[in-house]
């Protein structure tokens, strides 16, 4: 390592690959145990993330009932996680092996371009689809004959397909643009996408609180929508509330610039993208854990994959999970036709459940 910092001090006279606050000594010895950890918790993290993201994609396909536009919106995510994840980050562990072998870290190659491209274009479709969900689930508390007759699943595919083009149109300049501008306009992205998108829920929230005030007055046709409605503005809510928590790393490294005109994202890049990794995990973790029926759904698709059916602990537990779905709906299975899979999966919570 003492040949390369004398190779690179003698090519590089402005450090302009290291930060100059510190010792190249040091830098060395940080950035190769950055790559040494996240080279292993990345494939970890491309495994996990195309697993269930994988899953949730496989599930809402086999169920027609679960084919809803707002469905079809948040399963965008998924879609742009297994996009992203696949690439960005198997590129990224290509990248730190890369490094490690060089032992350079003013070492640049295409491999680093492709990244960043991957990189921004993925969290500018997140954030993005983050505008977008929120104002599908605006107009749905608020306008809900509006949203039932206008948003169909063509226009659905066309918004998305909107949001995708727009990303990859602003990603574009990503590669050629340096770590400080790169990062000042993430920032106005992020904060833009921030202001628009807690407006909404704000929205969102209110128009919850007038629904829920004139229950007495809506048919049960309506009370039903009401609650599915609600529901799915729940996981929006889980789901930008984890995209903000997964951005705080970035976020503090832009405040002590702010406050202190200290710039650290130089040593942060590496870890600020793997929480955006694990972010495409924790997505398909907040719609099952939110939405009973696809969970249940879920379930039945990996216990049919990875489990022998005949098994009687198999068969004991998929009758106790059948019968206590009977007890919750309030259905008797005494002299009633047995339920079709596609009515059991698209069971409908009661106002009690919110």
């Amino acid at each position: 390592m003492a040949s390369n910092i004398s190779n690179t001090t003698m090519k590089n006279p402005s450090f302009r690959c290291f930060h100059p606050q510190f010792s190249i000594e040091f830098q060395y010895q940080y950035f190769n145990t950055t790559h040494s950890i996240l080279a292993p918790l990345n494939t970890l993290c491309v495994l996990l993330s195309v697993f269930a993201n994988s899953l949730i994609l496989l599930t809402v396909r086999k169920h027609i009932g679960l084919r809803s536009p707002s469905s079809l919106l948040l399963c965008s995510l998924n879609m742009k996680d297994i996009v992203f994840v696949s690439f960005a980050e198997t590129l990224q562990i290509c990248e730190s092996l890369l490094l490690l072998t060089k032992d350079d870290l003013c070492y640049r190659s295409l491999l680093g371009l492709v990244l960043l491209f991957f990189v921004f274009c993925g969290r500018s479709i997140g954030l993005l689809s983050m505008i977008m969900i929120s104002i599908d689930r605006c107009f749905a508390i608020h306008k809900p004959h509006f949203y039932r007759r206008v948003l169909t699943r063509k226009r659905v595919f066309g918004f998305v397909a909107v949001v995708w083009i727009t990303s990859i149109g602003v990603s574009s300049s990503a590669p050629f643009l340096s770590l400080t501008d790169l990062s000042s306009l993430m920032v106005v992205l992020f904060g833009s996408t921030t202001v628009v998108v807690t407006l909404l829920q704000i929205i969102i929230y209110y128009g919850v609180r007038h629904q829920r005030a004139r229950t007495s007055d809506m048919s049960s046709s309506q009370l039903r929508q009401m609650v599915l409605e609600r529901s799915v503005a729940i996981v929006v809510f889980y789901i930008v509330l984890g995209l903000a928590v997964c951005y705080i790393p970035f976020l503090s490294s832009v405040a002590l610039i702010i406050f202190n005109g200290q710039n650290y994202v130089y040593f942060g890049r590496y870890w600020f993208q793997f929480a955006i990794y694990v972010n495409a995990i924790i997505n398909p973790i907040i719609m099952l854990k939110t939405n009973r029926a696809l969970r249940r759904a879920a379930l039945d698709i990996v216990t049919q994959c990875f489990v022998c059916c005949d098994c009687p602990t198999v068969r004991e537990f998929q009758l106790t999970d059948e019968s206590s779905g009977n007890q919750r709906r309030g259905r008797s299975t005494n002299g009633t036709r047995p339920l079709h899979q596609n009515e059991r999966s698209t069971d409908i919570l009661k106002v009690e459940d919110i």
